[in-house]
């Protein structure tokens, strides 16, 4: 099967986000707020453990301290992947149109970048050499201090320094608000086929650790593949059981809540509202 289109974010969807929310009412938002109402994002993006705790850091078993290597390297591995969106001669957050201001921005974040995949894979090294690490000064390099306004990073937690940039900032919000607006819209006749991390990140999104709003960002960008994925599938000729199911789509993980995310998402909404389902993707795209 031939892959869907390459995704990007930029100028053309910055415009298309304006355009939506001029045209998007706020009874298409209800439903999937409704369906998430009283949920909060970390009961399905469990935070990154803070090693210290009330000023103090506490004695840990072999066991324990096993759990927290094997948690920070999943986030290093995050953290290289979100730092990816931004490199390369195709970025998927593409910038716009060249001016010196938009190319020295372009290079600082390139930059800055580098640097957090450099120390991802200095702090990996170090995971392997157990014994050599410093978990607290690790745990700033992924989530912000509550002064890291006035706080000076220099090359020490480049990740921060990216994330505290207004224009990064600014960009990565709105791309998770151009998905969860497009998503809630899509899944308003079946708001349980929304992704709760895509739209609890959304709407907590100025309360997250830098490292939750990356993590909400990669999962906005699977969704999208996802709906992408399933309606090339169709046009394939291939149902949508071919396509890998996102986890934070995958309701049945989350027994004690009751979800069970279908395999399809328009095939469920068509059979559910009467819609047909080139009506559902065109909501979508």
């Amino acid at each position: 099967m031939s892959a869907p289109p390459r995704l990007h974010f930029g100028p053309a969807e910055l415009a298309r986000l304006a355009q939506l929310k001029q045209t998007t009412a706020p009874a298409d938002f209800e439903p999937v707020a409704a369906h998430w109402r009283g949920h909060a994002l970390a009961m399905y993006l469990k935070p990154l453990t803070n090693p210290q705790r009330e000023g103090r850091t506490p004695r840990r078993t072999n066991e324990e301290m096993d759990e927290l290597r094997a948690e920070f390297t999943r986030a290093n591995n995050d953290r290289e992947v979100f730092a990816e969106l931004f490199l390369g001669p195709h970025p998927f957050f593409t910038r716009p149109a060249t001016t010196a201001d938009a190319d020295a921005s372009r290079l600082l974040v390139e930059s800055v970048c580098g640097q957090v995949l450099a120390q991802g894979q200095a702090q990996c090294s170090s995971i392997v050499r157990k014994g050599h690490e410093n978990f607290v000064n690790r745990y700033h390099t992924f989530c912000q201090s509550p002064d890291f306004a006035t706080s000076q990073y220099g090359g020490g937690r480049p990740f921060i320094k990216m994330m505290a940039d207004s224009n990064v900032a600014w960009l990565l919000h709105r791309y998770v608000e151009f998905i969860a607006i497009r998503m809630a819209k899509a899944c308003r006749m079946n708001p349980g086929s929304s992704s709760p991390v895509v739209w609890l990140g959304y709407q907590e999104w100025t309360s997250l650790t830098f490292y939750d709003q990356a993590r909400v960002v990669l999962a906005a960008k699977e969704y999208e593949e996802y709906v992408r994925k399933v309606a090339h599938a169709r046009q394939m000729g291939l149902g949508a059981s071919s396509v890998d199911v996102p986890w934070h789509l995958q309701h049945t993980s989350l027994a004690s809540l009751g979800h069970q995310h279908a395999p399809s998402l328009t095939l469920r909404q068509a059979r559910r509202s009467g819609v047909s389902q080139s009506a559902l993707q065109r909501r979508w795209t």
